[in-house]
Protein backbone atom coordinates (compact mmCIF):
# COMPACT_ATOMS: atom_id res chain seq x y z
CA UNK A 1 0.00 0.00 0.00
CA UNK A 2 2.70 2.43 0.83
CA UNK A 3 4.86 1.65 -1.99
CA UNK A 4 1.31 1.96 -4.79
CA UNK A 5 0.76 5.38 -3.02
CA UNK A 6 4.75 6.33 -3.22
CA UNK A 7 4.29 5.23 -7.08
CA UNK A 8 1.23 7.37 -7.29
CA UNK A 9 2.69 10.55 -5.66
CA UNK A 10 5.99 9.94 -7.90
CA UNK A 11 4.02 9.80 -11.18
CA UNK A 12 1.63 12.67 -10.22
CA UNK A 13 4.40 15.22 -9.47
CA UNK A 14 6.27 13.52 -12.61
CA UNK A 15 2.96 14.70 -14.72
CA UNK A 16 3.41 17.97 -12.88
CA UNK A 17 6.50 18.79 -13.59
CA UNK A 18 6.13 17.77 -17.42
CA UNK A 19 2.99 20.29 -17.84
CA UNK A 20 4.71 22.95 -15.88
CA UNK A 21 7.50 22.52 -18.37
CA UNK A 22 5.41 22.15 -21.22
CA UNK A 23 3.28 25.37 -20.31
CA UNK A 24 7.17 27.50 -19.58
CA UNK A 25 7.83 25.89 -23.35
CA UNK A 26 4.67 27.45 -24.67
CA UNK A 27 4.67 30.50 -22.92
CA UNK A 28 8.43 30.91 -24.31
CA UNK A 29 7.71 29.92 -27.79
CA UNK A 30 4.57 32.17 -28.28
CA UNK A 31 6.66 35.25 -26.66
CA UNK A 32 9.56 34.37 -28.94
CA UNK A 33 6.89 34.62 -31.70
CA UNK A 34 4.91 37.61 -30.52
CA UNK A 35 8.24 39.75 -30.84
CA UNK A 36 9.32 38.62 -33.76
CA UNK A 37 6.03 39.27 -35.99
CA UNK A 38 5.61 42.78 -33.97
CA UNK A 39 9.45 43.68 -35.10
CA UNK A 40 8.51 42.61 -38.79
CA UNK A 41 4.98 44.71 -38.39
CA UNK A 42 7.90 47.92 -37.17
CA UNK A 43 10.09 47.05 -40.24
CA UNK A 44 7.06 46.82 -42.57
CA UNK A 45 5.52 50.02 -41.12
CA UNK A 46 8.67 51.92 -40.84
CA UNK A 47 10.92 50.79 -43.95
CA UNK A 48 8.16 49.98 -46.61
CA UNK A 49 5.36 52.13 -46.50
CA UNK A 50 4.36 55.42 -48.30
CA UNK A 51 2.68 57.81 -45.83
CA UNK A 52 0.20 60.19 -47.03
CA UNK A 53 -1.64 61.82 -43.90
CA UNK A 54 -4.74 61.87 -46.05
CA UNK A 55 -4.61 58.21 -46.90
CA UNK A 56 -4.55 56.79 -43.85
CA UNK A 57 -6.77 53.72 -43.73
CA UNK A 58 -4.36 51.05 -45.22
CA UNK A 59 -2.13 52.37 -42.54
CA UNK A 60 -4.46 50.64 -40.08
CA UNK A 61 -4.18 47.29 -41.61
CA UNK A 62 -1.65 45.75 -38.70
CA UNK A 63 -3.69 47.60 -36.01
CA UNK A 64 -6.08 44.64 -35.80
CA UNK A 65 -3.22 42.04 -36.03
CA UNK A 66 -1.36 43.78 -33.11
CA UNK A 67 -4.57 44.14 -31.05
CA UNK A 68 -4.86 40.19 -31.04
CA UNK A 69 -1.59 39.79 -30.63
CA UNK A 70 -2.26 41.79 -27.19
CA UNK A 71 -5.20 40.44 -26.36
CA UNK A 72 -3.85 36.87 -27.04
CA UNK A 73 -0.82 37.44 -24.56
CA UNK A 74 -3.52 38.97 -21.79
CA UNK A 75 -6.33 37.00 -22.22
CA UNK A 76 -5.21 33.22 -20.99
CA UNK A 77 -3.65 34.75 -17.80
CA UNK A 78 -7.43 36.20 -17.52
CA UNK A 79 -9.02 33.44 -18.00
CA UNK A 80 -6.83 31.15 -15.69
CA UNK A 81 -7.73 33.51 -12.70
CA UNK A 82 -11.21 32.85 -13.63
CA UNK A 83 -11.30 29.59 -13.72
CA UNK A 84 -9.51 29.08 -10.41
CA UNK A 85 -11.23 32.15 -8.80
CA UNK A 86 -8.67 34.33 -7.94
CA UNK A 87 -10.26 37.51 -9.26
CA UNK A 88 -11.01 37.98 -5.79
CA UNK A 89 -7.46 37.74 -4.49
CA UNK A 90 -5.23 40.41 -4.20
CA UNK A 91 -2.26 39.06 -5.87
CA UNK A 92 -5.01 38.97 -8.86
CA UNK A 93 -3.89 42.74 -9.13
CA UNK A 94 -0.37 42.03 -8.98
CA UNK A 95 -0.70 39.17 -11.97
CA UNK A 96 -3.20 41.70 -14.01
CA UNK A 97 -1.24 44.75 -14.25
CA UNK A 98 1.85 43.45 -15.62
CA UNK A 99 -0.06 41.50 -17.98
CA UNK A 100 -2.37 44.29 -18.92
CA UNK A 101 0.46 46.59 -19.39
CA UNK A 102 2.65 44.04 -21.39
CA UNK A 103 -0.69 43.53 -23.66
CA UNK A 104 -0.65 47.90 -24.50
CA UNK A 105 3.01 47.81 -25.34
CA UNK A 106 2.38 45.05 -27.89
CA UNK A 107 -0.26 46.80 -29.22
CA UNK A 108 1.35 50.11 -29.34
CA UNK A 109 4.93 49.88 -29.73
CA UNK A 110 5.22 48.12 -33.65
CA UNK A 111 3.15 51.21 -34.55
CA UNK A 112 5.18 53.72 -32.86
CA UNK A 113 7.58 54.15 -36.37
CA UNK A 114 4.84 54.60 -38.38
CA UNK A 115 3.52 57.28 -36.27
CA UNK A 116 6.63 59.22 -36.52
CA UNK A 117 6.95 58.99 -39.42
CA UNK A 118 2.44 59.98 -40.18
CA UNK A 119 3.32 62.95 -37.77
CA UNK A 120 6.77 64.08 -39.78
CA UNK A 121 4.58 64.52 -43.11
CA UNK A 122 1.46 65.95 -41.39
CA UNK A 123 3.80 69.16 -39.90
CA UNK A 124 5.71 69.09 -43.17
CA UNK A 125 2.73 69.83 -45.04
CA UNK A 126 1.24 71.95 -42.17
CA UNK A 127 4.32 74.00 -43.18
CA UNK A 128 4.30 74.02 -46.94
CA UNK A 129 0.53 75.61 -46.19
CA UNK A 130 1.60 77.90 -44.11
CA UNK A 131 4.11 79.41 -46.38
CA UNK A 132 1.23 79.01 -49.19
CA UNK A 133 -1.20 81.26 -47.05
CA UNK A 134 1.89 83.63 -46.39
CA UNK A 135 2.23 84.14 -50.13
CA UNK A 136 -1.27 84.58 -50.41
CA UNK A 137 -1.57 87.16 -47.97
CA UNK A 138 1.00 89.24 -49.52
CA UNK A 139 -0.52 88.42 -53.04
CA UNK A 140 -3.47 89.91 -51.32
CA UNK A 141 -2.07 92.78 -50.07
CA UNK A 142 -0.48 93.81 -52.96
CA UNK A 143 -3.72 93.66 -55.11
CA UNK A 144 -5.37 96.03 -52.41
CA UNK A 145 -2.71 98.28 -53.00
CA UNK A 146 -3.86 98.06 -56.70
CA UNK A 147 -7.17 98.33 -55.89
CA UNK A 148 -7.70 95.20 -58.14
CA UNK A 149 -11.15 94.26 -57.42
CA UNK A 150 -10.75 91.19 -59.40
CA UNK A 151 -7.54 89.69 -58.14
CA UNK A 152 -8.75 90.34 -54.94
CA UNK A 153 -11.63 88.09 -55.43
CA UNK A 154 -9.29 85.03 -57.02
CA UNK A 155 -7.09 85.14 -54.29
CA UNK A 156 -9.84 84.92 -51.17
CA UNK A 157 -11.16 81.80 -52.74
CA UNK A 158 -7.44 80.85 -52.66
CA UNK A 159 -7.02 81.60 -48.83
CA UNK A 160 -10.31 79.99 -48.63
CA UNK A 161 -9.91 76.63 -50.25
CA UNK A 162 -6.27 76.74 -48.19
CA UNK A 163 -7.97 77.14 -45.21
CA UNK A 164 -10.17 74.38 -45.80
CA UNK A 165 -7.28 72.48 -46.44
CA UNK A 166 -5.09 73.45 -43.29
CA UNK A 167 -8.64 72.22 -40.82
CA UNK A 168 -9.14 68.84 -42.99
CA UNK A 169 -5.12 68.25 -42.38
CA UNK A 170 -5.25 69.52 -38.56
CA UNK A 171 -8.17 66.83 -38.01
CA UNK A 172 -6.18 64.08 -39.48
CA UNK A 173 -5.07 61.66 -36.33
CA UNK A 174 -1.36 60.37 -36.18
CA UNK A 175 -2.35 57.10 -34.34
CA UNK A 176 -2.48 54.22 -37.11
CA UNK A 177 -5.21 52.95 -35.59
CA UNK A 178 -8.96 53.66 -35.67
CA UNK A 179 -10.32 54.86 -32.56
CA UNK A 180 -12.79 52.07 -32.46
CA UNK A 181 -9.82 49.52 -32.21
CA UNK A 182 -8.37 51.19 -29.18
CA UNK A 183 -11.10 51.25 -27.52
CA UNK A 184 -12.21 48.13 -27.47
CA UNK A 185 -9.14 46.51 -26.84
CA UNK A 186 -8.33 49.30 -23.66
CA UNK A 187 -11.83 47.97 -22.81
CA UNK A 188 -11.14 43.92 -22.61
CA UNK A 189 -7.87 44.69 -21.03
CA UNK A 190 -8.82 46.94 -17.90
CA UNK A 191 -11.65 45.02 -17.60
CA UNK A 192 -10.22 42.30 -15.18
CA UNK A 193 -8.88 45.46 -13.28
CA UNK A 194 -12.03 46.96 -12.95
CA UNK A 195 -13.85 43.52 -12.02
CA UNK A 196 -11.17 43.04 -9.06
CA UNK A 197 -11.26 46.46 -7.87
CA UNK A 198 -15.89 47.00 -7.83
CA UNK A 199 -15.38 43.55 -5.77
CA UNK A 200 -12.75 44.87 -3.71
CA UNK A 201 -15.24 48.12 -2.72
CA UNK A 202 -18.64 45.67 -2.48
CA UNK A 203 -16.63 43.03 0.01
CA UNK A 204 -14.73 46.33 1.79
CA UNK A 205 -18.49 47.62 2.09
CA UNK A 206 -19.96 44.29 3.14
CA UNK A 207 -17.36 43.75 6.03
CA UNK A 208 -18.20 47.43 7.57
Amino acid sequence: SGIAELAGSSLSSAVAYGMYVLAYWMWGAMIYHTIHQLRVINRIYTDHTRINPFRVRPLYAFSTATAVTALGLAMPTYVWLGMNQLLRDPISIGITTPVTVLGLVAFVWPQLGVRRLLAAEKNQMLDALSQRFEAAIVDLRQRADERDVGGIEETTKVLDALEIEQKALTKVSTWPWQPETARYLVTALLLPLVLWLVQFIVERSMAR
